[in-house]
C-alpha cells in the first residue's frame, strides 16, 4: 500500500508533486562540439575518460585541434555533467567546474547541460550514481559485447524530479558528505605519505628513536632468516570441489588477507605435508617470487587454514624482528633491489637463492628493531581507522541518495 502523497511510476514510488523526466528534457545533451572546420591551431585543455574516476578529474593534457585525438569534440562549460557513454558500470562521471581556459572532453562521454528553471547540475550529477540509472543502463548494455550507450539512450534515460528549491536543499546535503568524503581521503593520503616518510627515515637509521643509539648492520636476508620454499615439487597439485585454499601471490594482500575465490582448493593431505616445512604460527612473511616479484605479504594464522603454493617464498625469522623485517622488505630499499632482479630476469620468476642475497639494514639492538616497528604499526592502525570510517561515510552517502533522491525522505 503506497503511503500518503506518493505514487507509483515506471521507475517506482516517488511523492506526488515529483514527476518522471527523461534526462532530454531537463537537460541539453551534447549541446557544442568541435568540427572539422575548427581552428588547427586551436588550443585546449582535453579531458579523456582515463582521466576521470568516480566523480574525480585526476589529470588532463594540453591540446592543439590538429593533432589532437579524433574523439577531443564534446565543449565543457563551467557547469556541465558529463555522463560516460563507454565502460558506464565504471562510472567515470564528473560534475565539471571549471571556468578558465578552454576546456575538450572525449566523444566518450555525454555532456548534460542543465535546463533553467528545470534542473540544477549538482542534483543530476547525484542522480547519475543512482540505483534508478544504474538499472536502465544495464538494461541497455545487456548482451552487448561491447558495453556503451549513445547520446540517444542517454536523452531517454528516466529520472524523478523535484522543485529546484528542493534540488538545491538535497544537492547541497549530498554535498556536505561528498565534502567530508574528500577530506578523509586527503587525510589518508597526507598518513600514507608521512608513513613512507617515516620509513625512509628509521629503516635506514637517519633518524633514530629517543633512547637508542649503536652500531646498525647489513645482512643479507638468507643469513638473518630462514627462505623456504613451501611446494618444493612446485607441480600443481590436484584441485578440489572442497577443500584448502592454496594460495599464489595473487590471491593474498599485503596485509594478509585472502581471497578464497580466487584461490585453487587443494586436499587436507597438501595441508599435512607443508606443516613439515613451515607453521603459521610462526608469524611468517611471503615474498612474491613469480610474476608479482617482491610484493611482500604478511602471511596470517587467523584467516582460516591455507597452504601457500611456489609463487611464495616463506621467510621465518631468526636473528631479526619479524616485524622490523616485514617493514623493511616493504620499504624503498628493499623495493629498489627487488625491482632490479626483476628487470634483470629474462623470466618472470626468481630462484630461492636470489631473494637469499637481499641485503637488510637493521639496528643491533632487537629492542630498537621492536620499537620502530610499533610506531610504523601504529601509523597503519591511524591510517586503517581512517579506511573504515572513510567507507562507512561512502555507505551512509549511498544510503542518503536512496532516501533522497526517490523522495522517501523530504527536505523541504
Amino acid at each position: 500500500m503506497l503511503r500518503e502523497g506518493y505514487k507509483q511510476t515506471e521507475i517506482g514510488v516517488i511523492p506526488e508533486d515529483w514527476e518522471v523526466k527523461q534526462l532530454g528534457e531537463i537537460a541539453d545533451i551534447d549541446p557544442e562540439n568541435l568540427t572539422r572546420t575548427t581552428y588547427a591551431e586551436y588550443e585546449f585543455r582535453y579531458v579523456s575518460l582515463e582521466d576521470v574516476e568516480r566523480g574525480v578529474l585526476k589529470a588532463y593534457s594540453n591540446q592543439v585541434f590538429c593533432t589532437a585525438p579524433s574523439r577531443a569534440r564534446r565543449v565543457l562549460r563551467d557547469g556541465d555533467v558529463l555522463l560516460s557513454t563507454v565502460r558506464p558500470n565504471l562510472k567515470s562521471h564528473l560534475l565539471f567546474n571549471k571556468q578558465e581556459y578552454n576546456w575538450i572532453c572525449s566523444t566518450g562521454f555525454s555532456v548534460l547541460r542543465c535546463k533553467k528553471g528545470l534542473s540544477i547540475p549538482a542534483f543530476l550529477f547525484s542522480h547519475l550514481f543512482s540505483g534508478n540509472i544504474d538499472s536502465q543502463i544495464e538494461t541497455l548494455i545487456a548482451g552487448s559485447n561491447y558495453p556503451a550507450i549513445n547520446s540517444s539512450d542517454v536523452q531517454k534515460l528516466k529520472i524523478a524530479v523535484s522543485t529546484i528549491k528542493e534540488q538545491r536543499s538535497l544537492s547541497q546535503a549530498l554535498s556536505d558528505v561528498d565534502a567530508l568524503v574528500a577530506a578523509l581521503d586527503k587525510l589518508i593520503a597526507k598518513n600514507r605519505d608521512l608513513k613512507t616518510a617515516t620509513m625512509q627515515q628509521l629503516l635506514t637509521g637517519k633518524k633514530r628513536l629517543p633512547g637508542f643509539a649503536g652500531e646498525w648492520h647489513e645482512e643479507q636476508l638468507g643469513t638473518i632468516a630462514e627462505i623456504i620454499d613451501p611446494h618444493p615439487s612446485h607441480r600443481a597439485p590436484a584441485e578440489k570441489s572442497f577443500g584448502i585454499p592454496f594460495v599464489g601471490i595473487g590471491d593474498i594482500t599485503t596485509e594478509g588477507n585472502i581471497n578464497s575465490e580466487s584461490a585453487r582448493l587443494v586436499g587436507e593431505n597438501i595441508f599435512n605435508e607443508h606443516r613439515n616445512r613451515y607453521c603459521l604460527e610462526d608469524c611468517l612473511i611471503g615474498i612474491g617470487r613469480v610474476a608479482s616479484i617482491g610484493k611482500v605479504v604478511r602471511l596470517k594464522m587467523n584467516v582460516g587454514k591455507y597452504v601457500v603454493s611456489p609463487t611464495i617464498a616463506v621467510i621465518k625469522a631468526k636473528t631479526i624482528d619479524v616485524d622490523y623485517l616485514l617493514y623493511f622488505l616493504l620499504s624503498r630499499a628493499a623495493t629498489e633491489q627487488f625491482d632490479k632482479i626483476s628487470n634483470g630476469s629474462t623470466r618472470q620468476s626468481v630462484g630461492m637463492n636470489v631473494l637469499r642475497d637481499i641485503f637488510v639494514n637493521f639496528p643491533k639492538n632487537i629492542e630498537e628493531q621492536r620499537a620502530i616497528a610499533l610506531v610504523l604499526s601504529d601509523t597503519d592502525n591511524a591510517i586503517s581507522l581512517l579506511e573504515s570510517r572513510l567507507a562507512k561515510t561512502k555507505a551512509i552517502k549511498l544510503g542518503m541518495m536512496q532516501e533522497l533522491l526517490t523522495g522517501r525522505t523530504r527536505l523541504v
